[in-house]
């Protein structure tokens, strides 16, 4: 049913709405810690996205170079197979080089998993300049052919940890954004719904030029189905808006 936005009676505009833009506003103490939580928690996540970046490009370049010039093969012993549970077991070995000895580890296909809980030995490929790079010579992670596709993986890895913060401090930007500069008008509501302590409103509201747009918005009060309330838009994008007053934040 279209409603009808011809007989509102709502009181007089907030008076703080009614002067010029840019308004001031003041956030409450709880968006406070939740803006600089949501800053901290974004800066640390692109930090750790970062180092998984830079490590994992090292790994493919130590594996490229071992493929390229790793001539060297020495026995090593195995020192002890780890359990991973679902996923690979790890070997640990320890072997001599240039006089020196030189341990490391490595995930182990399935197929090789049962000869080398039966063996003490294993053959190693390591890197003459730098023994420290080295691996099984019997296999290779098969990712490891494919330096791209382990690229596409950690990026879409990063791009996941780093959304949640970024939804949020975008979120905040608009909502700073409409109570600064916003064009108040008259919603109806459409719908309420009681979640926890607070009230989930939907509403349609009339824009300047006489569109029609809707929205949602949280409220501490419940609201019957068709009453009147005030909201923020954008005259530019009318389908961003707020429902006023908002929960977190106040206009001077």
């Amino acid at each position: 049913m279209e409603t009808d936005f011809g007989t509102q009676t709502i009181s007089k505009m907030p008076s703080e709405l009614s002067g010029s833009v840019p308004r001031i506003i003041r956030q409450s103490d709880s968006r406070r810690r939740t803006n600089m939580n949501a800053a901290f928690m974004l800066g640390l996540l692109v930090i750790v996205a970062l180092g998984i970046c830079i490590n994992q490009a090292l790994h493919v370049h130590r594996r490229s170079v071992l493929r390229q010039e790793g001539t060297e093969l020495v026995l090593g012993e195995i020192i002890e197979i780890k359990e991973q549970g679902r996923g690979p077991d790890i070997v640990c070995y320890t072997f001599t080089a240039n006089g020196k000895t030189v341990t490391g580890n490595a995930g182990v296909p399935l197929k090789f998993r049962q000869p080398l809980r039966e063996s003490k030995t294993l053959v190693v490929r390591y890197l003459p300049s730098n023994p420290a790079i080295n691996h099984p010579a019997a296999w290779e992670y098969p990712y490891e052919h494919d330096p791209l596709w382990l690229l596409i993986m950690v990026l879409v890895l990063d791009a996941s940890i780093v959304f949640l913060p970024s939804f949020f401090l975008y979120r905040f930007y608009k909502e700073r954004k409409l109570l600064t500069w916003g064009k108040p008008a008259v919603g109806i509501v459409t719908k309420c719904v009681s979640v926890r302590r607070a009230f989930r409103l939907k509403y349609e509201f009339r824009t300047e030029t006489g569109t029609t747009s809707n929205g949602g918005g949280w409220s501490f009060l419940p609201q019957a189905i068709g009453a009147e309330i005030w909201i923020l838009y954008l005259p530019r994008s009318p389908r961003i808006n707020l429902l006023y007053p908002h929960l977190e934040y106040t206009v001077e």
